[in-house]
């Protein structure tokens, strides 16, 4: 009997350490998702506004240079991540935003200040020349 109650008595205290341990630690991984989302949205934000007073105030040229540079922000984490996932599991449709976004830079080339960032640009783009997802 005292086997049985110190195997039940264990069993309910690893069962509401786990639970207790699950909680707190989800909670702090929502908010950790939760003020990477809202850091991500404010950037997003401040992009907008830069883009839209540029194109109010008339300077398209600034407002296409953000534009560009968002593309850029945007495509090195798509990238990144796309090149996280096996080759024989990433998605065609994947690959075919890519080839679009090569051939818009085939046609409207673009450098920035950055070699790093524009090796790493070039690399995502040149996953589309792969032979197994051809655009």
């Amino acid at each position: 009997m005292k086997i049985l109650r110190s195997v039940l008595l264990l069993t309910v205290g690893l069962s509401v350490g786990l639970a207790v341990s699950w909680i707190c630690s989800s909670r702090f991984f929502i908010r950790m998702i939760v003020r990477d989302t809202k850091a991500e949205q404010f950037v997003g934000v401040c992009d907008t506004l830069h883009v839209l007073k540029a194109l109010r105030a008339g300077d398209t040229n600034e407002a296409i240079d953000e534009l560009e540079g968002q593309m850029d922000r945007h495509l090195m984490g798509f990238g990144a991540m796309v090149q996280a996932v096996p080759q024989a599991e990433r998605k065609p449709t994947d690959f075919r935003v890519i080839s679009r976004i090569r051939e818009y830079r085939a046609a409207y080339p673009r450098r920035t200040d950055s070699a790093e960032i524009d090796q790493f640009v070039a690399g995502i783009l040149s996953l589309t020349n792969s032979e197994t997802h051809k655009p």
